[in-house]
């Protein structure tokens, strides 16, 4: 029964998207290496950009 159910759920809700490609590396060629810093520099300005734009949907989207 909870077999049935889990699949049912699983038609039901899709395949979740996925907002990102991950590459698998070949042989020894791993891509580019950069420091730890530089790297979390990048994740926190995407986190700060996606932070605006979410707040500029809530502005247009009004009180709740």
């Amino acid at each position: 029964m909870l077999g049935a159910t889990i699949r049912l759920a699983a038609r039901r809700t899709g395949t979740p998207s996925v907002d990102h490609h991950v590459q698998m590396p070949l042989g020894s060629i791993v891509g580019p290496a950069r420091p730890i810093g530089t790297y979390l520099e990048e994740v926190n300005a995407a986190a700060q950009a996606a932070a605006q734009a979410a707040e500029a949907v809530r502005a247009r989207q009004g009180p709740d």
